[in-house]
C-alpha cells in the first residue's frame, strides 16, 4: 500500500506539472518598451486548418506594457496604436528565441506594423 502510495503522489505531481507547463506557440508578439503605456490594435492568425487553408484572422486587443501574446499560425502580422502620450511602445515577433521583426514609436496615435512568415 506504502509503494501504491508514492506511485499515486509522483503520478499526481507529474500531472500537475504537465498540466501548468505555458503552451508553446509558433510566433510570440511582445509588446514592449515604457512599462504603462497603453495600446490596441490586432493581429493576424493564418490558418493550418485543412477545411479551410490559408484562412485569417484577426484578433482585435488593448492592453498595457508589457504584455505577451502567442500565435498558432503558418504567418502573423500586428498592427498596433500607441495611446498613451509620453513613453515608447516597442513591437517585436519572435519565432522561439529568433527576432523576425520589430518597430517602435514614441508618437500618441502612432501605428506600428510587423510581420513574419
Amino acid at each position: 500500500m506504502r509503494k501504491f502510495r508514492k506511485l499515486l503522489g509522483f503520478f499526481v505531481v507529474c500531472v500537475a506539472a504537465s498540466s501548468s507547463a505555458e503552451p508553446e506557440y509558433d510566433y510570440v508578439i511582445q509588446m514592449k518598451g515604457t512599462k504603462g503605456v497603453t495600446f490596441r490594435g490586432s493581429y493576424s492568425e493564418n490558418s493550418y486548418s485543412a477545411y479551410r487553408p490559408g484562412q485569417t484572422w484577426r484578433k482585435s486587443v488593448e492592453g498595457v506594457v508589457p504584455t505577451t501574446y502567442g500565435v498558432n499560425a503558418k504567418a502573423t502580422s500586428a498592427n498596433f496604436q500607441k495611446i498613451s502620450s509620453g513613453g515608447e511602445l516597442v513591437v517585436e515577433i519572435y519565432r522561439g528565441s529568433l527576432l523576425l521583426d520589430s518597430a517602435r514609436t514614441s508618437e500618441v496615435k502612432a501605428w506600428v506594423r510587423v510581420s513574419a512568415h
